[in-house]
């Protein structure tokens, strides 16, 4: 009886760090959609005079391949011939991502940044940040 207490006691400790492991190991979704959309936005730039607004132009869906994100790319007017943004935010049990429910990629002139936040205000700390992008 006791061995059995000790054993619940011990999964109990231990199931919280587990299921944050696994919300890390989701978070490869994510990196896997949005280094998608980062290719074929370069695609659709090499033949275009801009980037594409939308995903439907680029025929990728509004969800990553496992589901655990929803994405989103945008162009801002003026910018789109040289700047873009893709946005992948936690879905589904992944939402419980507290500190990275929301990822972000911005690519201006040639150079990429990432963002992470627990809303889509992107505030992370760069710590946090560098966290979430597993840097």
């Amino acid at each position: 009886m006791i061995v059995l207490i000790v054993a619940g006691v011990l999964a109990t400790l231990a199931l919280p760090s587990f299921q944050a492991q696994i919300r890390k190991t989701r978070r490869a979704d994510a990196y896997a959609a949005v280094t998608q959309i980062q290719q074929a936005q370069e695609r659709w730039r090499s033949l275009q005079p801009t980037y594409a607004a939308s995903l439907s132009a680029l025929g990728i869906g509004a969800s990553s391949t496992a589901g655990h994100y929803q994405l989103a790319t945008a162009t801002e007017s003026g910018t789109e011939n040289s700047r873009y943004t893709i946005t992948a935010a936690a879905a589904g049990s992944q939402s419980s991502d507290a500190a990275c429910r929301y990822l972000r990629t911005v690519a201006a002139g040639g150079t990429l940044s990432q963002q992470s936040g627990p809303d889509n205000s992107f505030g992370n700390s760069a710590a946090d940040n560098r966290a979430c992008w597993n840097q």
